[in-house]
């Protein structure tokens, strides 16, 4: 299973696409969540690629954040 978060750019009649680094994930949850929106998530299935634009995001803030499910400890799914 293979998944990759891009960022399209069209160029011409071209779409260059690149992958998004770890480093913008692990920036403030809400910023993160505003700025995936017209990403493109990418699976790879052996020969075959899915894609599909992300259109709506959530937000998590961890064990200060009721709504997460970090918010009353680590458990075996968290």
């Amino acid at each position: 299973m293979l998944y990759l978060v891009v960022d399209g750019k069209l160029l011409g009649d071209e779409i260059k696409m690149s992958i998004l680094k770890n480093e913008f994930f692990r920036r403030n949850p809400k910023i993160v969540a505003i700025e995936l929106l017209g990403k493109i998530l990418v699976r790879k299935i052996e020969n075959k690629t899915l894609e599909g634009m992300i259109v709506e995001t959530e937000a998590y803030f961890g064990e200060d954040d009721p709504a997460s499910r970090a918010y009353h400890g680590k458990k075996n799914y968290n």
